[in-house]
C-alpha cells in the first residue's frame, strides 16, 4: 500500500473520531435538557432486585464484548490494510470491516434498548459502554453495595 493509501486509512479513522465526538457533544446536550425536565424525587428509591440487578450486568457485559469484537475487527483491517507482508491477505479487508460495521451496529442497537427497570428511561443514552451508577431520572442506584 502506497502512501495515498495510509492517507485514506488515516482520514477514515479522523472521520470516525470527528462523528464519535460530535454524536457524544450532542447526546450530554440533549440529556442535560433532559434531567432539567424531569420531575423526579430526589430521594433515593429502594435497591433493585437481584434478578434486575442481573440483568443489567448481562447487558453490560454483552455490551462489552460486541464493542471489543467491533474494535478488534478493526485493528484488524488496519493491520491488514498498512503490512506489506500481508499482501495475499488482501481478501480480508471487506470481511473484516463487514463485521466491524455489523458488530458497531449491533452495539448501538444494544446501548439504546436497556431500560431503567424501574421507571423506563433509556439508561444506555447515559454511558458509553459500561453501566451507570444510577438513573438519570428514578435515581435507582445500579450497582450492587460491594461495588459501590
Amino acid at each position: 500500500m502506497g502512501p495515498s493509501g495510509l492517507g485514506i486509512i488515516i482520514f477514515i479513522l479522523a472521520m470516525l473520531g470527528f462523528f464519535f465526538n460530535m454524536g457524544r457533544t450532542i447526546l450530554r446536550y440533549w440529556l442535560k435538557n433532559q434531567v432539567r425536565n424531569v420531575v423526579s424525587t430526589v430521594n433515593p428509591q429502594e435497591p433493585l432486585n437481584e434478578d434486575e440487578l442481573d440483568q443489567l450486568m448481562r447487558w453490560e457485559t454483552n455490551l462489552i464484548t460486541v464493542y471489543i469484537i467491533g474494535f478488534t475487527a478493526l485493528f484488524g483491517w488496519v493491520v491488514v490494510a498498512v503490512m506489506p507482508l500481508l499482501e495475499a491477505s488482501r481478501w480480508l479487508l471487506p470481511i473484516l470491516l463487514g463485521v466491524f460495521f455489523l458488530a458497531l451496529g449491533f452495539a448501538l442497537f444494544l446501548q439504546v434498548r436497556e431500560k431503567c427497570p424501574r421507571c423506563g428511561f433509556r439508561i444506555g443514552l447515559t454511558s458509553w459502554p459500561a453501566l451507570p451508577k444510577f438513573c438519570m431520572n428514578c435515581r435507582v442506584v445500579f450497582k450492587k453495595k460491594e461495588e459501590i
